[in-house]
């Protein structure tokens, strides 16, 4: 709880545009202490009751389903850029989804994951192949640049 409490004091620090020296004079009025680490609960109680009277809302954090389905639609995006520059022949959803198996074969026991979509409840394996679609990707920019040059 301590923690979080001091995450949104300096959250709000940030959203309310408050210098240094603006901050630590808040801190004092507010609570008589020159730093956040000295505030007990009380005071961090105090402090963030202070910011929300001058205006400032803490904001609901947004992870979860989203940033999974944002690592989903990146290994699109990056699917169909590569298609667009001619690294992937086939752009279909069933390339993608062989990619996707074939990869995260490699990386997960020989247990392929068989759909973009099952990738949201697998972060880690959908960061591995985003990076993996990255890495072929500058392989082959750089095989293409090393052609020109020749």
């Amino acid at each position: 709880m301590r923690n979080n409490d001091l995450a949104k004091i300096h959250i709000a620090k940030k959203d309310l545009c408050l210098s240094d020296d603006d901050y630590r004079a808040v801190l004092w009025a507010v609570c008589r202490v020159r730093s956040s680490a000295a505030l007990d609960v009380a005071g961090r109680g105090k402090l963030l009751q202070h910011f929300k009277s001058r205006g400032w809302k803490p904001q609901r954090r947004r992870v979860g389903p989203k940033s999974k389905r944002g690592a989903v639609d990146k290994i699109r995006a990056l699917w169909i850029t590569m298609s667009q520059q001619g690294i992937v022949r086939d752009a279909s959803e069933t390339a993608l989804s062989a990619f996707i198996e074939k990869t995260t074969a490699k990386h997960n026991d020989g247990r392929g994951i068989q759909q973009a979509e099952w990738l949201r409840t697998e972060p880690e394996l959908a960061s591995f192949v985003i990076e993996q679609l990255k890495q072929w990707q500058r392989r082959e920019l750089r095989k293409r640049k090393e052609k020109v040059n020749e």
